[in-house]
């Protein structure tokens, strides 16, 4: 992947702000009923949804494709390895094509790369780190890999056990949306990293962004795309909705 995505994500924003680095973040009930009934249509766990979300909204932002994050992984699941003396997660990459595609091809190819990276997050650091620095040298610049999506979701992941939303629930839901702007500073991060929490009956999702790269108002669009994505793909025919607006999409 380091060898075949392109090397850059972002382009300056022409809007850095002081302090650099901003976090915002969304909470949407409807956002939350649509991940579900997305999830019970295509038979894929929650999180590939979301990160199919993600993936969209960001690549109409930026104008970029494929969308290119690492996710944050879990190394204690396997037999075996739970007295080891090692990080307790590690990041793994993973490429998701939005380009001329149905949401629910998008979500299918979330998931296919969702479970190979959870497959190969387990290496040595060291090795990581000359692998990077290798490919860097053969490409004459460094790949940019600095944007992180963490699913920190317990509860919220799994399956409703009621009787699935109708379109019906997810647009009466929509008036409950609230955007919130949290903690500014200067302490350097990547320039963009994805939380999404654990909140009964909602969808999640706070955005720390290097304003160079990502001003503040295209944090807020980010993360209201991500609402309006799952939202028609619930609400429009199963399969029907397709991505549009990203550089080379359909």
């Amino acid at each position: 992947m380091l060898r075949t995505i392109p090397v850059r994500r972002f382009a300056e924003s022409g809007d850095e702000r002081s302090p650099r680095y901003w976090e915002i973040g969304y909470r949407s009930p409807a956002g939350y009923l649509a991940v579900h009934v997305i999830a019970a249509r295509t038979g894929v766990d929650t999180g590939a949804v979301l990160l199919a979300a993600v993936a969209v909204a960001v690549a109409r932002v930026t104008g970029t494709n494929p969308f290119v994050t690492q996710i944050l992984v879990s190394n204690r699941f396997r037999p075996g390895f739970a007295e080891i003396i090692s990080p307790v997660v590690q990041s793994a990459l993973c490429v998701v094509d939005v380009e001329a595609a149905t949401f629910d091809e998008v979500v299918a190819r979330a998931q296919r790369t969702t479970v190979a990276a959870g497959m190969n997050a387990y290496y040595d650091l060291t090795q990581r780190e000359e692998l990077e620095a290798a490919v860097a040298r053969e490409r004459g610049e460094e790949v940019d890999i600095s944007c992180y999506v963490n699913d920190r979701r317990r509860g919220s992941r799994q399956r409703l056990t009621d009787a699935a939303p109708t379109a019906d629930d997810v647009r009466a839901a929509l008036p409950l949306s609230v955007e919130r702007f949290e903690r500014r500073s200067d302490k350097t991060t990547r320039k963009l990293f994805v939380n999404i929490d654990d909140i009964p009956g909602a969808m999640d999702v706070m955005m720390r962004a290097d304003t160079r790269y990502l001003s503040p108002p295209d944090v807020s669009t980010c993360l209201r795309e991500i609402e309006a994505v799952v939202v028609r793909a619930a609400i429009e025919p199963a399969g029907s909705f397709r991505v549009s607006g990203v550089a080379g999409g359909g």
